[in-house]
């Protein structure tokens, strides 16, 4: 079965399902870390490096490239200090942790409240 598909710059790509990741990689490459990190509401903390954005008081979400892998994680602060840290995704690749966080933003939209700082 074939779908066809086209992008907002206008490139039409006609592929079979089995394709569709492949499709969407090449469309995500085609745009820079630091725009597609700002488009889902993260801050550029350090190009092309760290990425951050405040979901509540205590609780902020990290995309960071560090030893050679891309990782996305959640931190939480408490009163006295101490945080609690939790790793969503990690790859060698950017783009399936920025899948990773697109999903999360699209999971946290349904939620009430939704992001502050976006």
């Amino acid at each position: 079965m074939q779908r066809v598909y086209e992008f907002e710059d206008g490139t039409v790509y006609e592929f079979e399902i089995n394709e569709c990741q492949e499709v969407l990689s090449k469309c995500y490459r085609k745009k820079d870390h630091n725009d597609l990190m700002k488009e889902l509401g993260m801050v550029v903390g350090i190009p092309n490096e760290i990425y951050y954005c405040t979901l509540t008081e205590r609780s902020y979400l990290f995309v960071e490239n560090y030893n050679g892998r891309w990782e996305f994680y959640k931190r939480t602060y408490g009163k006295n200090g101490w945080h609690h840290t939790k790793l969503y995704k990690s790859s060698k690749d950017f783009y399936p942790v920025y899948r990773r966080v697109e999903s999360f933003f699209d999971w946290l939209k349904t939620k009430e409240g939704g992001v502050k700082n976006v």
